[in-house]
């Protein structure tokens, strides 16, 4: 039996939950992978509790279903080269008002304003969903500087320097997701999060 979760994107590109159980048996606690097969590859976007990781999904969706997350006009360039820019710039300790990130209030703590759009993380991938200037769905999937920022083994290990890498930087995915599809898949999503619900209550 197939105990996967698919979010089909396209006929070629999808989403894939990797879950070993059943969804009847599936709980809150288990760590989950989620992998995104696309024509670049596969890439792992996120190991993380399942609930949780589906309930930031879930509401992400909603958000975008509804045209609540457009992006900020600041950011004129894909977004996870901005995000790279935003670590480095942390990392360096620079004001955040001497450098053109934009900055906004988020749960009380002062942040990156794309930081609204990060939907996983893991490693040194990152991805999104947000609205476009039209309107639009967009999920993405971008890289994050190998060598970290603040970790001197990692820095030592990627055989990089920084702004050599941000050279070459380019985005793993840029989708468009159609408001069907995620229709679709905030369905699915609310579906699993339920039955996890059911399961916790059988314990």
């Amino acid at each position: 039996m197939n105990k996967n979760t698919t979010f089909s994107i396209n006929s070629n590109e999808k989403i894939i939950i990797e879950h070993n159980a059943c969804i009847n048996d599936l709980s809150c606690y288990c760590e989950i992978p989620i992998i995104l097969l696309c024509k670049n590859g596969s890439y792992i976007v996120s190991i993380d509790n399942m609930h949780d990781t589906l309930l930031v999904f879930a509401e992400q969706l909603y958000k975008v279903l509804y045209n609540m997350l457009p992006i900020h006009n600041s950011i004129q360039t894909s977004i996870g080269y901005i995000y790279n820019e935003y670590l480095q710039n942390t990392y360096n300790k620079k004001g955040m008002y001497t450098s053109n990130l934009v900055y906004t209030l988020q749960d009380g703590i002062e942040s990156w304003i794309g930081n609204e759009y990060k939907l996983w993380g893991y490693g040194s991938i990152v991805s999104w969903l947000y609205n476009d200037a039209n309107g639009s769905i967009i999920f993405e999937v971008t890289p994050v500087y190998p060598g970290g920022f603040g970790n001197p083994e990692r820095k030592a290990k990627a055989n990089v320097a920084y702004k050599e890498w941000l050279i070459t930087y380019k985005p793993y995915y840029i989708g468009e997701i159609s408001h069907a599809t995620a229709q679709q898949w905030l369905k699915q999503a609310q579906a699993i999060l339920n039955q996890i619900e059911k399961n916790i209550q059988l314990i």
